[in-house]
């Protein structure tokens, strides 16, 4: 498994202990989206930092993946 592929298993981790661990449906949709928002975040100051043309597509397509299975 390249980097980009376990980046995006530890956010898919992130993205099921959410929804194992938090029980209230308001709280479990405001700590996905903050996770999601801060994923984001994270996202933008690499792609600011480093444009690497195909890595970069790479890593934003999953990225969305990623997103998708929620």
């Amino acid at each position: 498994m390249g980097t980009i592929g376990a980046i995006a298993g530890i956010v898919n981790t992130g993205l099921s202990m959410i929804e194992k661990y938090v029980d209230d449906p308001k709280r479990r949709l405001a700590a996905r989206q903050d996770y999601i928002d801060s994923l984001k975040k994270q996202v933008g100051e690499i792609l600011n930092e480093n444009a690497q043309g195909e890595e970069l597509d790479k890593a934003i397509l999953d990225f969305i993946t990623v997103v998708h299975t929620l």
